[in-house]
Order: C-alpha cells, then structure tokens, then sequence
C-alpha cells in the first residue's frame, strides 16, 4: 500500500509539472514581436516574434478543454496517461491526470485559477502537495492548439482542443 501511494503522490507532482507548475513564481521569457502601421486615421500593423507568437492572444481562445500532449521528456507521467485541462470563463482551470497503477485505473484532479496578461499565462494550482503558481510564455494560442513555453523546464508543452 505505501508503494501504491508514493505512484500516487509522485503522479500529482507529474501533472503539476507537465502543466507548467514545477517551479513557485517562474516567469517565462518570450522573443517579443515588433510591428509597424500607417494609415489616415487608425493605422493597423502586424508584427512577427522570434520562436513565439506572432501578433496578440486572443485570451478568449483558451477557454474550453485541453488534452494534454506528452512526449518522451515526460519521465514523470506513467506510460498510457492521459491529461487535461479545462479553462474556463471566470478564470478557474481544472486539471486531470488519468493513468493505470497496477491493475487500479487512477485519476488525479487538481482544481486553480489562471490568468492571461499579454502573451504569458499565469497558473495557480492547488492539491495534496500545497499550491503552485508558474508563469508561462504562450507561444500559440488558436482555435485547436496551445502551445506553452516552460521557462523552468526549457521546454514546450502541448495541447489539444478536445
């Protein structure tokens, strides 16, 4: 049984990590954009950034259900898992973990807030461990996809509109 409950504790220390929450207070880094307008009256101008975003995040957008994208650098997350996350309009956030531990189907759920200044996105979330709050760079942000820059792990992460 404790073995079963340290792959437990290690599994919402995996997901706080994969969604960007591996560090108190990180502040993400982006390759800012620059852009330029003319016009008589209201000028318009498009900018393009260096490895991030290109123009301004549409904050809306992330509202709705995210699965959570893995890959190989994912050491915590057991193998089959599956994450995702939910954001929703008054800026809370719903987190899930769902993975197999022996022949015990698991899910771990962890319950935040986040919020949208410019392109970098800041997530508190709160479960077994305490609370966690990260910032992250959003390098894409659209109908389908999110993409996030995590400056603590030097890494992206991915995810996918349900």
């Amino acid at each position: 049984m404790n073995r079963f409950k340290v792959f437990v504790v290690a599994g919402l220390f995996a997901l706080a990590t994969v969604i960007g929450c591996s560090k108190s207070n990180t502040t993400g880094s982006s390759g800012g954009g620059s852009g330029t307008g003319t016009g008589t009256g209201t000028g318009t101008g498009t900018g393009t950034g260096t490895g991030t975003h290109s123009g301004s995040i549409d904050a809306a957008k992330i509202v709705g259900k995210w699965n959570m994208v893995f890959s190989e650098k994912d050491k915590d997350i057991p193998p089959g898992a599956k994450g995702t996350v939910e954001f929703t309009a008054d800026k809370k956030m719903k987190v899930a973990l769902s993975f197999k531990a022996g022949d015990k189907e698991m899910t771990i759920p962890m319950e935040g807030t986040y919020s949208i200044e410019g392109d970098k996105l800041k997530t508190t979330l709160k479960g077994p461990g305490g609370e966690k709050t990260d910032t992250d760079t959003i390098k894409k942000l659209d109908d389908k996809e999110l993409i996030i820059w995590d400056e603590g792990k030097k890494e992206e992460k991915k995810m996918v509109r349900q």
